[in-house]
């Protein structure tokens, strides 16, 4: 399932999609989202005291959100998400 959160990051659609994906398949998904996303999330989490993105490491791209592990593709877009 691909989809975007780009122009700003919209934590609430991204935690959508995933209860959606949850809910059809019945597991956690794996994330799959370039540098610049995972960093804006990180960002995003810090400033809204969201429990999100685990790691705060800038540009190493391995952590979870919400108890999704989120890898790195840098051959994503900013804001495009991939749940595997």
């Amino acid at each position: 399932m691909k989809f975007s959160i780009a122009n700003s990051i919209n934590v609430n659609k991204l935690d959508g999609y995933i209860e959606n994906f949850q809910i059809e398949k019945g597991h956690n998904p794996y994330m799959f989202v370039n540098v610049d996303t995972a960093n804006e999330l990180v960002r995003e989490c810090v400033v809204a005291k969201l429990g999100g993105l685990t790691t705060a490491r800038e540009g190493y791209g391995l952590g979870a959100y919400n108890g999704c592990r989120v890898f790195m593709d840098n051959t994503k877009t900013f804001g495009e998400v991939e749940l595997r």
